[in-house]
C-alpha cells in the first residue's frame, strides 16, 4: 500500500536549456545546420519540481539562482504550482546556468540523463 505524499521538497539546480535539432552531428571541420531549436527550463531540481507539481503534489523548490535571473523563470514555476519560497538569490552570480544540447535525428526520441 502506498502512502500519499503531503509535500515534497526538491533540492537542485535550475537551468535554461537550449536544444538544437540537426539532421546529423557534424564531422571534424564540418558544419551541421540547425533545423529548429527550443529554449526551455531544465535542471535536476527544476524538472523534478515541475513534474511533481503537475502530478498534484505540493512541491517546494529549494535552490540558489543568480541575481539577474529573469523573473519569467520564477513565474514559470509559480504558475506551475511549485512553491518557490525556498529559492534564494545570490547576487555574486549573474543568472541561471545555461545548457546547450545538440540532438540529431537518430537521437531525437532518446532520453538523456545528465
Amino acid at each position: 500500500m502506498y502512502r500519499k505524499l503531503d509535500a515534497v521538497a526538491c533540492i537542485g539546480n535550475i537551468t535554461l536549456d537550449h536544444l538544437f535539432f540537426v539532421d546529423s552531428f557534424p564531422q571534424i571541420d564540418d558544419v551541421s545546420y540547425v533545423n529548429r531549436y527550443m529554449n526551455c527550463i531544465g535542471g535536476r531540481g527544476g524538472l523534478v519540481a515541475y513534474i511533481l507539481a503537475a502530478l498534484g503534489i505540493k512541491t517546494y523548490l529549494c535552490t540558489t539562482i543568480g541575481g539577474k535571473t529573469p523573473t519569467s523563470i520564477l513565474d514559470f514555476f509559480r504558475n506551475s504550482g511549485v512553491d518557490i519560497s525556498g529559492i534564494e538569490k545570490d547576487n555574486s552570480n549573474e543568472s541561471v546556468f545555461e545548457v546547450f544540447v545538440t540532438i540529431s535525428r537518430e537521437h531525437q526520441n532518446c532520453t538523456s540523463l545528465f
